[in-house]
Parts: C-alpha cells; structure tokens; sequence
C-alpha cells in the first residue's frame, strides 16, 4: 500500500520512466527469444543451394546440377529450383526437371518434414529393366526428410526397349499431365493418382490406387492397386487398325505380375481401311509390368449387330528377343456367329458377301506388320459354315448350279 502510495505520489517524470524500463525489458526479452528463434532456424535451415543439391544426390545417388535456385520464406519456408539435372552411373542421358518447388512450414522446420514437393517438366530416359539395370528402379538412398505429397506435371517418360544406351527419342514416350504419390517412402502403402498420354494406342488414361511397400531387393515384387479409365485411344495408331477404343477396369498384385480384369469398346472398329462395326470386349489377363508381355487367361469379344457374334480367345501377347514389337498367340473358338458379321469387317466392299452361321476353332498368332494387318496374321483350325448364301445374286445361281450338278441334277 505505501509502494503504490509513494508511486501515486511521484512526479509524472518518474512514473514515466519507469514504464519505459518495464517496456525495454520486455522488448530485449522479445529480441532475446527472437534471436534465439532465428539461430535456431538458421541452424535447422534446409533451404539452401547446398542443403537441397546434398539432400537429392543422397537420394537419388546421382550428382545433381543447378542452374537457379532462389529460397522463399512467405508464407511459406522453401524454395525453387530450375535446370535441375541428376546424371546417374550409367550411359543414359541425364534426368531433368525444369522446376522444382519445395512448400516447406516453420514447423517442420524442427521435423525434417515439409508438405509439397513439385517437380515441374521432368524428362527422363528408362532403359528396359532387367540384369543390372533392375537397380535403377531401386531407391536410390537415404534422407530424413519427409514429404507429405510428391507432385509431378508436364512430365516425359521415355522407355527404352533395346539396350539401355539407345538414341533419345527411340522409344516409347508416356505423357504425363500429372502424378500424385502421397506420404512417399520405402517402408509404407502409398495412395497415387495420375493423368497420362499413352503412345500406343494413343490415348488418355486416368488411374488411381496404392504402391508399396516398396521391395528394394526386388523392386518388381512391388504390389500395386488400383483402377484406370481409357479414353479416345486412336487405333490408327497400330498398323492395320483404326477406331477409337475406350476401355475401363482394375489392376492388383506384384508390378511382375498383375491380375487385370476390365472391358473395352470400340464403335468403329476397321481393319485395313475396311468397314466399320462395333466391338465388345471383357477380359482378364496378367501383365508383367517390367517387360510388358500378357497372359490372356480369357478374352470375350462380341461383334455385329447387338453383339451377335461372340468369339472367345485365351493365350498370349509377348516380346521376341532381339526383335521389337510383340506376337500375339492366341487359341480361338466361335459357336454359332454370323460369317457375315466377319466378313463385313475383313471386306472392303459395302456388303458382306455371304451371310450364314459360322462355327470355328483353332489357333492364330498376329504379329507386328510392316505393310497391312493381314501381312503379321497366320491362322490355322477347322470351321463350319451352315446355311450360307452369297449375297450376289449371280455366284449365288452359279454355286447352286454347280452343286446341282455335282448331285447329278444339272439344270
């Protein structure tokens, strides 16, 4: 009470400079806890020109090239790298990004974890995986750093089916608009999306699943999941062909050997430039993600008016060594179709010509062409044809008339 008596009491002079005193101290206590904040951020900075390019080439055990980089701080911490390259021990041309952004938070500043990382224009070169380059695939090292999403955009992917020295630009080139891995890691399940270009057939696919835990002793032992879409694939793209086929269905098990059931559709089927039908298709098959070769467990395909001609096949479609492209081997059968229906197809005139109930069963194998779809296509098996007729009026009356005669009725 006499404290804040004499308080009261003292000049204003006085009460004023002891409110400033208060004021400076809890100013230096407010420096003193901000320079300390900054030293420790500065210590656990990872933003820097030399932090990012370490953290990569320990990532990815490449030496790593950066043309631009600049750091940001608001409102987030992070930064932004252009021209970056990664050259990996191996003759292939280097993998680059053309941006790459780092969306980090103070908080994880402490953690080692940062939200986003973007990579923005990435070019890469695979060459096929098998002997010693399956370890490409692997990751590649180690980094305490985790990421909650990795983004990909405007992205190409070239494989390579050859030695793993081929020229650039000699294989297949896989489009893609855009990839999402979350929380990505060795040792977890990771949910994935993307939007891609497929070169052949050329056309859209959306896919959507999980991936992992990644097997770094085989990474092709990796189990992945999920479902895609195919759209407005361009037959013309494979010689021979031409239609737009859409497809739909879902994928499991190891990248070596995942179950794929689905069905497909093409409204405008042609073969050789010939009529248009429809054709449908379910199937169930086995794709070896690491050379692309399928087992057709079964494959129903219906054609022709309201699908009114099924044929069922089950077999193969696999590489050749030393040779591109692959064959295709499959066994056939057909009860009870319309010949018209294939010949419509095969043929090029307007009107099938002949029409009746066609039965087969054999064996066909088709591969790749390098003049028309017949050229690759060798078939073999017996067939029935019950109530045939030419649709020409004038061979119809001559096949009548020879069968007359063969009957010792000659008209």
């Amino acid at each position: 009470m006499n404290r804040t008596f004499d308080e009261q009491q003292a000049p204003p002079s006085q009460r004023l400079s002891s409110r400033r005193r208060t004021i400076l101290l809890v100013i230096a206590g407010l420096l003193a806890l901000l320079i300390a904040v900054i030293v420790v951020f500065a210590a656990k900075w990872p933003f820097t020109h030399a932090k990012v390019a370490s953290d990569l080439e320990a990532a990815t055990q490449s030496q790593v090239t950066i043309n631009n980089f600049h750091q940001t701080f608001f409102p987030h911490p992070g930064c932004v790298a252009q021209g970056v390259s990664f050259r990996r021990p191996i003759d292939l041309p280097p993998m680059t990004v053309r941006t790459l952004t780092v969306v980090g938070s103070y908080a994880g500043l402490l953690s080692r974890s940062i939200p986003l990382l973007r990579l923005e224009g990435l070019r890469a070169v695979i060459p096929p995986l098998t002997g010693a380059n399956r370890g490409l695939v692997r990751p590649g090292g180690t980094t305490n750093t985790k990421i909650g999403e990795l983004v990909v955009e405007d992205a190409v992917l070239e494989f390579q089916h050859g030695s793993a020295s081929g020229a650039p630009g000699s294989g297949l080139q896989f489009q893609v608009h855009e990839f999402t891995l979350e929380n990505p890691g060795t040792d977890r399940v990771m949910p994935f999306a993307s939007k891609l270009h497929t070169p052949i057939p050329a056309g859209e696919i959306e896919t959507r699943g999980s991936l992992g835990p990644w097997k770094g002793q085989d990474p092709m032992a990796t189990n992945v999941s999920g479902t895609y879409q195919l759209t407005n694939a361009d037959l013309n793209t494979i010689r021979g062909l031409g239609g737009k086929l859409s497809s739909q269905g879902k994928y499991q098990g190891p990248l070596q050997q995942m179950s794929v059931e689905g069905s497909a559709k093409t409204p405008d089927l042609q073969v050789n430039n010939g009529n248009k039908t429809s054709l449908t298709t379910q199937f169930s098959a086995t794709v070896n993600a690491e050379n692309g070769n399928i087992e057709l467990q079964q494959v129903i395909a219906k054609l022709g008016v309201g699908g009114r001609t099924e044929l069922t096949a089950h077999g193969s479609i696999i590489g050749q060594a030393g040779k591109t492209g692959k064959v295709a081997s499959l066994d056939l059968q057909m009860d009870h179709g319309r010949i018209d229906d294939l010949l419509r197809l095969l043929a090029n005139s307007p009107e099938a010509p002949m029409t009746g109930t066609f039965s087969f069963k054999g064996h066909g194998t088709l591969q790749s062409a390098k003049k028309s779809f017949y050229d690759g296509l060798t078939l073999g098996g017996t067939f029935e044809i019950a109530d045939g007729k030419f649709t020409n009026p004038q061979t119809q009356g001559d096949i009548e008339a020879l069968s007359e005669q063969a009957e010792g009725n000659p008209k």
